[in-house]
């Protein structure tokens, strides 16, 4: 797995999947890291942007209405 924040990530959403939660991982740029450890019942997202910055429009247009967002930053990425 990539870090420690997306292991997190992973962890959150497999527990909230248990729970019967529509899940989905929305990932800015693309990468490997953490695909493998996504849970069966959990949808990623890969919008393909080169830089997380260059990520907004096509997280706009992102059509579902979450009840609930949460976002991380890995510097590594982002740099």
């Amino acid at each position: 797995m990539a870090g420690g924040i997306q292991r997190v990530f992973v962890n959150l959403a497999r527990s909230f999947a248990e729970r019967g939660l529509a899940v989905d991982l929305v990932q800015a740029t693309p990468g490997d890291g953490f695909r493998h450890a996504v849970p069966e019942g959990v949808r990623l997202i890969d919008l393909n942007a080169r830089r997380a910055l260059t990520s907004v429009l096509p997280l706009a247009g992102f059509r579902l209405r979450p009840e609930t967002v949460f976002a991380m930053l890995c510097p590594k990425v982002c740099v």
